[in-house]
């Protein structure tokens, strides 16, 4: 196919024998850093040749472990390039870090939602109690609606 010799390494284009799971990482970084652009690579020349040669070029809106991690992937070393189970890993840290980051907020708003509403219904509750008084003989005075 044409267009998959462009997720290809330097060392898949010259070397005879290569590790094929780092072409596959070197390919997963390509895509990655493509996929975070939000853009094809191949339509801005200069930054493609310039991640092909190991130089990922900042995208302001991704962090720096972002990049770093990019920047391993398409090394044109193979050999500097992350284990394919070194990558689960870190993802699986970095979204079990960021989901309970996300749950912790969540449950935290949840919290504050329903303090609000308790602290409305107190409210409302002494309103209605210096509405209300009870005379002693047991009758009550103040207005309801509905009766």
């Amino acid at each position: 196919c044409e267009g998959d010799r462009h997720y290809l390494p330097p060392e898949a284009l010259s070397e005879a024998t290569m590790k094929l799971d780092k072409v596959d990482i070197f390919s997963l970084g390509i895509t990655l850093y493509e996929l975070a652009q939000g853009k094809p690579l191949i339509s801005d020349k200069v930054r493609y040749n310039q991640l092909r040669s190991g130089h990922v070029a900042v995208l302001p809106e991704k962090s720096s472990e972002f990049h770093n991690l990019v920047r391993k992937m398409v090394s044109p070393n193979a050999a500097e390039r992350p284990r394919a189970s070194d990558i689960v890993e870190y993802l699986q840290n970095r979204l079990f870090n960021d989901e309970h980051t996300k749950m912790k907020s969540k449950f935290l708003e949840e919290q504050a939602r329903m303090k609000k509403k308790m602290d409305d219904m107190s409210r409302e509750i002494r309103r209605l109690k210096d509405k209300i008084t009870c005379r002693g003989n047991g009758s009550f005075s103040g207005s309801f609606s509905g009766f």
